[in-house]
């Protein structure tokens, strides 16, 4: 995710630190080539600061940006500056493996939007010149993943602000095919690897059918008609797995495409079969909320079903949890947090399989899904 400016002006001050006390050796690491942030800005600034670490640092961020992407380089600046004053406004620290929406607020509507525009401008100043304008998506792909993962919670935003859907101005179509043909260019353009080169691009192919049904709105048909404002969608991507016990699967039966997977063997079968307990958990104040458990005459068929927890206070603080395990969790981080008394209608489309489980196949291995979890807000 974008987090740049920041972090370069940072390591800045740290390389100073380091030369005030005589140090005699850095080990540095700035890894995936393809997708991490401004890469090679941050390489070519590093760079010159472990050459002098006293140099001006906006003089490197101007050489560079005019030099690397020409006649764009004012924009990819301008996008900096932004996205710098956005970290700031927020007062936010980006720390080891951070949440998605609890460490990245920063990237709120305001900023995405104007992130957006800049690099319409960029792309469109170097439109004539295939290697500057290859430079600039790359620069933006960042953004545009935060775009794709982040898209449901800009929604959000948008509508807060009294507009209509219909007149959103980020067509997530568009960011996501932007997204994949940039991720596949980069990456025959800087893996030589073979090997490499498909594992990179089936991760790509992953995250974006992971998460383009956030960017798309494709709405289970069981809430067609509930007001998207109200509606919170929480796919198998956006779940949290705990010590990889489960799996992300692809599943035709589901609505989205994938679904979280728990394979159930002889010595698994009776910590998970039915009744199946769930809940939500407060990180405030401790405190577990249960729901009631899903039992066998509660499975009305075979496949994927909904399944409705019930009506409970929910806000920014909490988690979802599935199973008496807890091995899989799901984070609110976009919901109000200003709100402690704010209620929630919580569903879940699960599949049992197997002959453990009411009407599961008798010929497949026992096993439960968990496709996607969906909050409708009430009045």
């Amino acid at each position: 995710m974008p987090h740049c400016a920041v972090f370069l002006y940072f390591r800045s001050t740290v390389f100073q630190f380091y030369d005030k006390h005589n140090l005699d050796g850095l080990f540095l690491e700035l890894e995936y080539p393809v997708y991490a942030d401004m890469r090679d800005l941050k390489v070519w600034v590093t760079m010159k600061l472990l050459e002098d670490p006293y140099q001006d640092y906006d003089q490197l961020i101007l050489v560079f940006t005019d030099g690397f992407y020409g006649s764009a380089g004012k924009f990819i600046r301008e996008y900096l500056t932004a996205l710098e004053e956005s970290a700031k406004a927020h007062n936010v620290n980006v720390f080891w493996k951070p949440k998605l929406d609890e460490d990245y607020k920063y990237l709120d509507l305001q900023f995405i939007l104007k992130g957006n525009e800049l690099f319409n401008s960029a792309e469109k100043a170097v439109e004539g010149d295939p290697i500057l304008f290859r430079r600039v998506r790359h620069a933006r792909l960042s953004l545009d993943r935060a775009i794709v993962k982040l898209f449901m919670r800009l929604e959000s935003q948008w509508l807060a602000l009294g507009n209509d859907l219909s007149t959103f101005p980020i067509d997530g179509e568009v960011v996501t095919e932007r997204l994949k043909t940039t991720w596949y260019q980069q990456a025959d353009f800087r893996i030589i690897n073979y090997t490499s080169l498909i594992s990179q691009k089936q991760q790509a192919d992953l995250e974006v059918r992971l998460f383009e049904c956030l960017a798309t709105r494709k709405i289970p048909e069981l809430f067609k008609d509930v007001p998207l404002e109200k509606l919170y969608d929480y796919q198998a991507g956006k779940m949290r797995i705990f010590r990889k016990s489960m799996v992300v699967v692809e599943d035709s039966e589901t609505e989205t495409g994938f679904a979280n997977y728990i394979k159930l063997d002889n010595d698994t079968l009776d910590r998970y079969k039915l009744p199946m307990a769930w809940g939500i958990y407060n990180l405030s104040t401790k405190l577990t909320s249960r729901f009631p458990t899903i039992q066998e005459k509660d499975v009305p068929g075979p496949g994927y079903n909904w399944y409705k927890a019930g009506t409970y206070k929910v806000n920014s603080n909490h988690y979802m949890f599935f199973f008496s395990s807890w091995v899989l969790q799901c984070d609110f981080d976009d919901l109000d947090s200003d709100n402690p008394n704010q209620q929630y209608e919580v569903w879940a489309r699960i599949k049992f399989e197997g002959p453990a489980f009411p009407h599961g196949n008798k010929n497949a291995k026992n096993g439960i899904f968990v496709e996607r979890i969906i909050l409708i807000k009430k009045d």
